[in-house]
């Protein structure tokens, strides 16, 4: 279906003229691809519950990795582990840097968020 558009001549005769679709349908793409569609990796999902659970430790998300469940009940068990450090705590200080999460996944339904590396934990050499 072609796009037509109204042109109005030099003596004011309004003409129509076939548009170029491909030029509009170009641009609808260009928007969805910018205004974030994709869903989320399950890695991603368990970063962000990472940093909503802790918010005023000012996470960054160092490495972040998602694999089958061996012990799920399900093809669709899945494990997301996702280590960060916090940007607010010096290095070798009484509380611990590097935090870790550990998200599983039942066909994309999170059942299940723990720490395994905790913030508020001392970090291993001070235990």
């Amino acid at each position: 279906m072609a796009v037509r558009l109204m042109v109005r001549t030099a003596a004011g005769v309004a003409r129509y003229r076939a548009g170029g679709t491909g030029m509009l349908l170009g641009l609808v793409a260009a928007a969805l691809a910018g205004c974030g569609l994709r869903e989320a990796s399950l890695s991603d999902r368990c970063g962000e519950l990472m940093q909503e659970a802790f918010p005023g430790g000012r996470i960054k998300v160092t490495k972040a990795a998602a694999a089958p469940d061996p012990a799920g009940a399900s093809v669709g068990s899945m494990v997301a582990a996702v280590g960060g450090v916090r940007r607010n705590v010096a290095e070798g200080n009484v509380l611990a840097r590097d935090v870790a999460v550990e998200c599983r996944f039942e066909d994309n339904i999170l059942t299940g968020f723990r720490w395994t590396a905790g913030p508020l934990q001392p970090p291993p050499e001070r235990r």
